[in-house]
């Protein structure tokens, strides 16, 4: 049945509209759990968007994705890109993009008439298609998601010159260039840096296009004169001799309905491929300089970090892809792979890296999966778990007592991955439920570990665990630290669970739906506990648990059977590759 009027609210600002609204509606779409909960009990017309996107529509959108990047305008426009950054980068940026636009097709209802929130004011339009329009307008402008960090610098000459000043200082160390302080990173660095004292460590930033950007140049310039270790070059994109052409974007459109929709992100998506076109000839100028002997990168698929390894590529120059997320190939789950490929690609593997590097079983059987072509090297956890147990203060747990620790992400509308992650609105509803059964149950004490993202604030998280004296909510603090005091990981799709592996601790899968899993079918390590269906299937595996652990029962947990490789056989194996 058509609704008379609706209204659709994204964000909290959005409702704190409605008491001074002269407007009347029969029907409150609420996309998010910051919206829903804001508007508090006295509205009794509220649809949540967990009520209208189901299981189903979350394949419905991969298969909607799927269907465009398979079309023939759609592969003929990314090979007229030159460069592979560049292609890599439009492809994770489109598929981002029109993932968010297929749901929120889906989880906005035919109504006749539309009310929505624009820079603090409400509007109305006749179409659902109008309302879609300026929603992700409110989305990729004026919440500013979806646009480029960086910026092509008006202080471009100065900062080239410094640059060539100090990468010709630079030019006669050994140098290791990496993508940033991000994940395991550091430690890589730290223990490159042990086994060779004479190396220096060159990391990557984009202009801000302001003054900053010249103190940055100069702070490098010091930073070389003083022998300092770690120099931070600042890098701005230059001006493309052939411009990226877009006139043929908007075949990619599988109908007339969406020309419109892929239309309105032409300027930001071509900004993204300019600036990493002439991120690209920047990296080029410094790499020839310095000539680093080899790349460390944590993910290829950005602006920067695309072009750095495109620019090591073209220069010869070794690289090393390690990734900092976990992937999953799941057998006969078409959707999950899909969604899965594209998330590694440029992550777990890519066509720009002279290595690909996978660090668990299940890293293995994913690379396989999805690129048969590519070469791969084999080591342990090189990532994850970079803090060891030793260097942890011992904490003296309580007697009987689990200690459970959830920590877990969603996906904001602005950055959909359908089937594989949870929606806000679905990681609100899970974290709910656990914490109805965690208090429920004697000798448990759970941790929620929470990143605060956009779509649902951490007062809410706090607010489900108040009546709880068994559940605390954490957002501050190092993961691992929390990792290493808990018995038991409860998350749905994270490189928590890889974290979690590479610890030997115990693993249980829960989510909103129970759609997706890195079951033991899929992972073959029975560290990871069946997952849990429903709240009652969720009580019955923690009590089991529990008193597993508590009851000092023998783990049958597998072990590989092949020597794992520490970072520090990583670290001697790369200069020898190197020397060789």
């Amino acid at each position: 049945m058509e609704i008379n009027s609706l209204l659709v609210l994204y964000t909290k600002e959005d409702c704190d509209l409605l008491p001074f609204s002269q407007i009347n509606t029969n029907k409150i779409l609420t996309l998010t759990p910051d919206a829903f909960l804001s508007l508090g009990p006295d509205y009794k017309n509220v649809i949540r968007s967990i009520d209208r996107f189901s299981n189903l529509d979350h394949n419905i959108v991969i298969d909607r994705v799927r269907e465009i990047e398979s079309n023939s305008h759609y592969l003929d426009y990314i090979k007229t890109l030159e460069h592979e950054s560049i292609k890599e980068v439009f492809q994770h940026k489109f598929h981002i993009y029109i993932g968010m636009y297929e749901r929120l097709r889906i989880n906005i209802p035919l109504a006749k008439k539309y009310y929505y929130v624009e820079n603090k004011n409400i509007y109305s339009c006749n179409s659902k298609k109008e309302l879609i329009i300026k929603i992700i307008t409110k989305i990729v402008f004026e919440g500013n998601y979806m646009q480029a960090n960086i910026k092509p610098s008006f202080y471009s000459g100065i900062i080239n010159f410094l640059n060539k000043i100090s990468s010709n200082l630079l030019s006669s160390y050994k140098i290791i260039a990496y993508t940033g302080n991000h994940y395991g990173l550091p430690n890589i660095v730290n223990s490159y840096e042990n086994y060779d004292k004479e190396l220096r460590f060159v990391r990557f930033r984009g202009t801000k296009s302001n003054m900053n950007d010249i103190f940055k140049a100069l702070s490098t310039l010091a930073c070389i004169l003083l022998k300092r270790k770690k120099i931070v070059f600042t890098l701005t994109p230059r001006k493309l001799l052939n411009p990226i052409l877009f006139d043929d974007i908007n075949k990619c459109a599988k109908s007339e309905d969406m020309e419109e929709v892929i239309s309105l992100y032409k300027k930001p998506l071509l900004l993204h491929l300019t600036l990493t076109s002439g991120l690209f000839i920047s990296c080029i100028d410094i790499l020839k300089r310095i000539k680093p002997i080899f790349l460390i990168a944590h993910e290829m698929k950005y602006s920067l970090n695309a072009s750095l390894a495109d620019a090591a590529k073209q220069l010869n120059i070794d690289s090393y892809l390690l990734s900092h997320g976990t992937h999953v190939a799941t057998p006969g789950n078409v959707q999950s792979n899909y969604e899965q490929k594209q998330m590694a690609t440029g992550v777990l593997a890519s066509k720009m890296a002279k290595f690909n590097v996978t660090q668990s079983p299940i890293a293995v059987k994913a690379i396989k999966s999805f690129f048969p072509t590519l070469d791969y090297i084999e080591y342990g956890p090189i990532m994850w778990g970079y803090n060891s147990t030793s260097s942890v203060p011992d904490i003296k747990k309580q007697k009987k007592v689990l200690r459970i620790l959830h920590a877990g992400t969603f996906k904001a509308i602005p950055a959909t991955r359908p089937w594989i992650f949870e929606t806000s609105d679905e990681f609100y509803e899970g974290v709910k439920d656990l914490i109805q059964v965690v208090s429920k149950i004697e000798n448990i004490f759970l941790t929620i570990r929470f990143r605060p993202i956009p779509e649902c604030s951490l007062k809410w998280i706090k607010l489900l665990a108040l009546s709880s004296k068994n559940v605390e909510i954490k957002s501050d603090g190092l993961f691992i630290d929390d990792l290493n005091k808990s018995d038991l990981l409860i998350s749905n799709s994270s490189t928590t669970i890889e974290e979690a592996l590479a610890f030997n601790k115990n693993v249980l899968l829960w989510g909103n739906g129970a759609r997706y899993s890195h079951a033991p079918i899929n992972t073959n390590d029975n560290r990871i506990n069946g997952n849990a269906n429903d709240k009652e299937s969720l009580r019955e595996e923690i009590i089991l648990i529990r008193d597993r652990i508590l009851n000092k029962k023998k783990s049958n947990f597998t072990q590989d059977s092949k020597i794992q490789k520490t970072v520090e056989d990583f670290v001697i194996n790369s200069f020898i590759k190197n020397n060789n």
